[in-house]
């Protein structure tokens, strides 16, 4: 049995939360900030926009409202119907104004909170209205909770762990496309009783029952998507909410909870900018602004891009930033059009006029389009969940770039990509993935709900890379791909075997005459022996154990030194060095011994070798055996794997370095 010796040594240990192989992490959404805040977007008729922010911190109210490329002149204010204050546009056709109870007297365009001030919350409508003629159209937006995802319906989580240590997680996400609402569920469970059936259920009612493997974890994944590694939801699914319990067998119950969300860095360090462009006409368009220190790099790289679609086939159109001109944007035939800027790359130099970019810097595009750095431009950095999913999404699609020429194609302003046989895909400017039903336009089923960083970056897509996992540490991840090589003794398999079975899938060959394979989401699944890519997943790790397969076929090389040591003392229970026993030589050198002490006092004998192999020996009259590890750097000072340091390991690592070498590779 799969690592049986192994759940019995963690119950003792007190297993950590995260269970052995759960790699995974959790799906982030921002709903909910630190603190009550509320921000929106202002439009309107014209060209004319701005921002509202509204902010409760420690009893105290701050709001904060804006204007852009407005016409001069004074606007009243308004929030949920009521007149709050004046704000001033000047001839620069930028205005702000503050109120707030810390208020002092003398600033410009700031004032208290009035008297009659309304409150708000999220949904409150607020108002910019010209006072006199001559001024901008009227702008209007509804306060939403600060970088909420406005397709996300439901985000909710639970996670139980009992006292035997068992653990179950579950996550339930429901995404706003257009009319439709697409759901997505998966649960997980870990150090169940292996190879037995639970049932599962939702709020009271039947979902289901589900088996675990052979190592005691299961899982279901549903989806309204077609999504790797996702089944569609069976008939009659429980409805999820707050609230909601789920439980499975008789002693994991948990209730459903709003997640909250993290947002990733795109690349390194540094500002990555999404900026909106707002107007009338039939031409839409983004702006990004980069400003990053490459990785191994000691000065800073900028990147300016801004972009249209559905322009004026044939037409120019001038990129004004900070009121200087800094280019031309040529609209195709297929009425698409870019200006880029690119430190470091000869064809894309930024001009010498370049004004540079700050908070309130306006950008305009020709006469009807127009968009500022303000203090809420959404970030260019994707969410964690889907650029985990851009990696599935590209290995199984086998996505390639295409040149810029087919933007606009369709009219949507999408950005096509070359999938694999005669598939074809577009990336529509919300960061929603279609697979191209080949009928003229830019047609098709929706495959993916991205964001819009997809969009505006579509190399994050057809090159995405593999995320390593939030929710357990490298080390334990390391230690948890040693552990699955050992037990089923894994060997890459040719490389045009890879994709088989139309997964994107990776191949092994293992103990007994068994295949196993790795999807992108970092299954481990031992291959059925059917006609397809299915079978029992028998571990999870992360997307880079798909990416790069070694890191799973040669697990054990990538462990660091103390791993190995950490892992020798506790799962051999190694308790003495004899550096006094000599006289025992491998290949002309001396081997050193180490003892250990089993729980029913039996005594075994361990030496390690010139060469870093740990032996354990078999007690003839010569230094031989089996060899259990190959341990780091230890033959110099055996005696250090006896006091080595776990400090900075996570318990997840420790808990699979206990068992690492208790169950012996089959060597034959």
């Amino acid at each position: 049995m799969l690592w049986s010796k192994g759940n019995r040594r963690r119950s003792q240990r007190g297993f950590s939360a995260r269970g052995l192989c759960q790699v995974e992490m959790q799906e982030h959404r921002v709903l909910l900030s630190g603190t009550n805040k509320l921000e929106t977007v202002l439009e309107g008729a014209g060209t004319a926009f701005g921002e509202a922010e509204y902010e409760l911190k420690d009893g105290e109210r701050k709001f904060e409202v804006k204007a852009f490329n407005a016409n001069p002149g004074n606007y009243d204010v308004i929030v949920a119907g009521v007149s709050v204050g004046t704000l001033v546009v000047q001839s620069n056709r930028l205005g702000e104004l503050e109120l707030s109870d810390d208020a002092k007297p003398g600033r410009v365009n700031e004032a208290p909170i009035p008297a009659n001030w309304p409150g708000v919350e999220a949904g409150t409508n607020v108002k910019l209205v010209p006072l006199a003629a001559g001024g901008s159209a009227q702008i209007a937006g509804s306060l939403k909770v600060e970088g909420e995802d406005d397709r996300i319906a439901a985000n909710l989580s639970v996670r139980v762990v009992s006292v035997q240590g068992e653990v179950l997680e579950s996550e339930y996400e429901v995404e706003q496309e257009g009319a439709q609402q697409r759901r997505e569920f998966e649960l997980k469970l870990y150090n169940l009783t292996p190879n037995t059936d639970f049932a599962v259920t939702i709020g009271g009612a039947a979902a289901g029952t589900i088996r675990t493997n052979a190592i005691g974890t299961a899982a279901w994944r549903y989806s309204d998507r077609s999504k790797v590694g996702y089944t569609a939801f069976p008939a009659s699914f429980p409805a999820i909410a707050a609230g909601t319990t789920v439980a499975v067998g008789q002693s994991l119950s948990g209730a459903y909870a709003t997640q909250q969300a993290v947002l990733s860095n795109i690349t390194s360090n540094g500002e990555h900018s999404k900026i909106a462009l707002h107007g009338t006409g039939t031409m839409q368009g983004r702006v990004t602004y980069e400003v990053y220190t490459p990785a191994g790099a000691s000065t800073t790289r900028r990147e300016f891009k801004a972009e249209v679609w559905n322009g004026v086939p044939g037409s120019k159109v001038n990129v004004t930033v900070g009121g200087v001109v800094v280019g031309q944007i040529s609209v195709t035939p297929k009425g698409y059009g870019k200006l880029a800027f690119e430190d470091g790359d000869p064809a894309k130099p930024f001009p010498a006029s370049w004004p540079g970019v700050s908070l309130n810097t306006l950008i305009t595009v020709g006469n009807s389009l127009s968009g500022a750095v303000t203090g809420i431009n959404q970030t260019l950095a994707p969410t964690e969940q889907n650029a985990r999913d851009a990696y599935e999404l590209d290995q199984s699609l086998g996505l390639t770039a295409l040149s810029t020429m087919y933007e606009n194609w369709g009219g949507k302003g999408e950005k096509w990509l070359k999938g694999r046989g005669d598939d074809w895909y577009f990336v529509t400017p919300d960061g929603s993935l279609f697979r191209w039903d080949g009928k003229p336009g830019s047609n098709g089923s929706r495959v993916a709900a991205l964001d819009d960083s997809f969009y505006l970056k579509p190399e994050l897509l057809h090159s995405a890379k593999a995320r390593a996992s939030a929710a357990l540490s490298d080390d334990a991840a390391k230690a948890a791909a040693a552990k699955l090589d050992r037990e089923l003794g894994l060997t890459p398999a040719a490389a045009n075997t890879t994709n088989w079975g139309g997964l994107g899938e990776k191949w092994f060959r293992g103990n007994g005459g068994n295949w196993y394979f790795i999807t992108a989401d970092g299954a481990v699944t031992r291959w059925d022996k059917s006609s397809k890519a299915k079978g029992t997943v028998v571990g999870t790790l992360d997307g880079r154990y798909h990416e790069d397969s070694s890191l799973l076929a040669d697990a054990e090389k990538f462990l660091s030194k103390d791993d190995t040591q950490i892992a020798a003392r506790s799962s051999l229970k190694l308790s003495e060095y004899r550096g006094a026993l000599t006289g025992w030589q491998v290949d002309g050198t001396e081997v050193k011994w180490l003892k250990s002490v089993a729980a029913d006092k039996k005594v075994t004998w361990y030496f390690i070798t010139k060469s870093e192999d740990l032996v354990k020996w078999d007690g003839s009259s010569k230094p031989k055996g089996t060899t259990v590890a190959k341990l780091k750097d230890s033959f110099a000072d055996p005696a250090a794997i006896l006091t080595v340091d776990t400090t900075g390991k996570s318990q997840d690592a420790l808990a699979i370095l206990d068992d690492l070498y208790v169950d012996l590779p089959d060597l034959t």
